[in-house]
């Protein structure tokens, strides 16, 4: 079928009506910015100014006695390319605040720039609500740099996308240096695989957990992690909110180990050792190694006490946990026991062992000399043990264990003092 053909005049009808039917403004304009033809709605939105036609668009549409600012027509007709604009006009010009200009250049038969024609559009709301992502920006990037807590966002791959200065103070780097990281070389002690499990896991489920971060230094940093995962722009990323609790698990570390640690001597507590030989004694029930319990007594302390005073017997106490800790094994468990008494408990071990200790750590006492206020004073030491094996596992108890060693401190020091005695079998030094 033949297209329909139209007249001149039939043409230029329907291009004024597609014209003045815009839901937008436009305007034609000669090379010297006079307005040629305006389309109905920017004669509503200048109804003041009526006719447009034949007035300078600068002063016809806002106000001013010359070329506004950046006009994107005057670019159009230098460059011979379209130009935009975005200009700002005040309520009484128009019920909008801004309108975006867009000049497309017209030529005439002979290929110079003969004026344009420009597009106006109302951008108001656009810019209103450019100006509140802003704002939101902004404020974000502000309480981004003002938290208390570190920030450090990262992607699936584990790559740190983003970080806050708060969170490179924490780790002694810069914001760049911690960009250029993964997750991995921040929780070192962490494996790989376990890494990316965990930040899956966090964009399904929030996490809190702690974890141990490597500082710039190679030094260590405790922190408290809140994980929780989001999908902006296409991507999914893990959002890691950082506390440095370094100093506050020290403080929880100093107060369990007042709970466990004698004050004075700086070995456990009778309260500690006496729990951890409950759950000895119950994996001993269950068929578990044996072990051995020695009550070390030192000999004459009282008489010092009442000759020098209370200060040098406790720090004769002092010396004595000092010189027991560096001769028993790092998995010993040595406490206090009473005022003038320590506690060892050993295991696994054998008889044979447990003699041989013993009698490294009496000649170590012989050999020490106490200096306080002048005078020189030696001690000598003695010892009661008992081993859980001298029970039947059907009959075996704790106090029993216990009393059978006390009973055997006080046998060697009625024999004497500077002695242990243990099972029969093994006997002491005379």
């Amino acid at each position: 079928m033949t297209p329909p053909t139209l007249t001149d005049i039939e043409q230029l009808a329907l291009l004024q009506g597609v014209f003045h039917t815009m839901d937008e403004g436009a305007i034609v304009l000669d090379r010297a910015f006079n307005i040629i033809l305006a389309n109905k709605w920017i004669e509503r939105r200048r109804a003041g100014n009526a006719p447009l036609a034949g007035q300078k668009c600068y002063a016809a549409l806002f106000g001013r006695q010359d070329k506004c600012p950046a006009c994107p027509f005057l670019r159009s007709l230098e460059k011979g390319t379209p130009q935009k604009q975005a200009i700002r006009v005040t309520a009484a010009q128009d019920e909008a605040n801004w309108l975006e200009l867009c000049a497309y250049p017209l030529r005439d038969s002979a290929g110079a720039p003969a004026g344009a024609i420009e597009h106006i559009r109302d951008i108001t709301s656009l810019k209103a609500m450019e100006e509140r992502l802003r704002e939101e920006i902004v404020l974000r990037q502000i309480l981004l740099d003002q938290s208390w807590d570190g920030i450090v966002v990262l992607d699936l791959n584990g790559k740190v996308r983003e970080a806050n200065d708060q969170f490179a103070r924490m780790l002694g780097s810069t914001a760049e240096e911690i960009r250029q990281l993964h997750i991995w070389d921040l929780d070192t002690e962490s494996d790989k695989t376990r890494l990316l499990d965990m930040l899956q896991r966090a964009v399904a489920l929030p996490e809190h957990f702690e974890a141990s971060f490597r500082r710039k230094d190679g030094t260590m940093v405790e922190v408290e992690v809140n994980s929780s995962g989001a999908t902006i722009g296409g991507s999914t990323l893990v959002f890691q909110a950082c506390r440095d609790i370094t100093q506050k698990k020290a403080m929880q570390k100093h107060v369990r180990e007042i709970g466990v640690r004698d004050p004075l001597t700086d070995v456990y507590t009778e309260r500690y050792i006496f729990e951890r030989l409950a759950a000895i004694s119950a994996e001993y029930n269950r068929g578990k190694d044996h072990f051995c319990i020695s009550i070390l007594g030192i000999d004459n302390l009282r008489a010092v006490n009442n000759f020098h005073g209370q200060k040098a017997g406790d720090l004769a106490l002092k010396e004595f946990a000092r010189t027991f800790r560096s001769a028993v094994r790092p998995y010993d468990l040595l406490g206090r026991y009473g005022d003038e008494e320590f506690i060892l408990v050993s295991r696994p071990t054998t008889t044979e062992e447990i003699a041989a200790m013993m009698n490294r750590i009496m000649e170590m006492v012989r050999e020490m000399v106490f200096a306080f206020e002048g005078h020189k004073i030696r001690f000598t030491l003695s010892c009661g043990l008992a081993l859980s094996s001298e029970f039947p596992r059907d009959a075996f108890s704790l106090d029993a264990l216990v009393s059978r060693a006390d009973q055997r401190l006080s046998d060697a020091k009625a024999a004497g003092r500077d002695r242990w005695v243990g099972p029969p079998s093994d006997g002491g030094p005379a």
